[in-house]
C-alpha cells in the first residue's frame, strides 16, 4: 500500500508525514496541527501504523473519545482493518 501524503478525515484535511526514524513511537497524530506522523519502517509496517492512527482519529471524529483513547481497542481494530485492506482482492 502506498502511503498518502494527505487525506480528509471528517471535516479535517491531514498531512501524512514520515517522522524521524529515531523516534520511539511508530506513529502519532497531532490533532491541532492536522498531521499524522509515520515512522519509516517498510511499506507494510507504515500501512499498519497509518490504519492505527486513522482509527484513533475516526473514533475521535465520531465523538467516541473513550474508544479513541483506548490503545488496546485501537490496536486490535486497526490491525484487523489493515489486514482486511492488505488482503482485499478485486476482480
Amino acid at each position: 500500500m502506498l502511503i498518502p501524503t494527505s487525506m480528509q478525515i471528517g471535516k479535517h484535511s491531514y498531512q501524512v508525514l514520515l517522522q524521524d526514524p529515531g523516534c520511539r513511537r511508530y506513529g502519532y497524530i497531532n490533532y491541532q496541527a492536522l498531521r499524522i506522523y509515520i515512522k519509516p519502517r517498510g511499506e507494510s509496517g507504515q500501512a499498519a501504523t497509518l490504519w492505527h492512527e486513522l482509527t484513533h482519529d475516526i473514533l475521535y471524529e465520531m465523538g467516541r473519545t473513550d474508544l479513541a483513547l483506548n490503545e488496546k481497542f485501537v490496536t486490535q481494530f486497526g490491525s484487523l482493518l489493515a489486514k482486511a485492506v492488505r488482503t482485499a482482492r478485486f476482480a
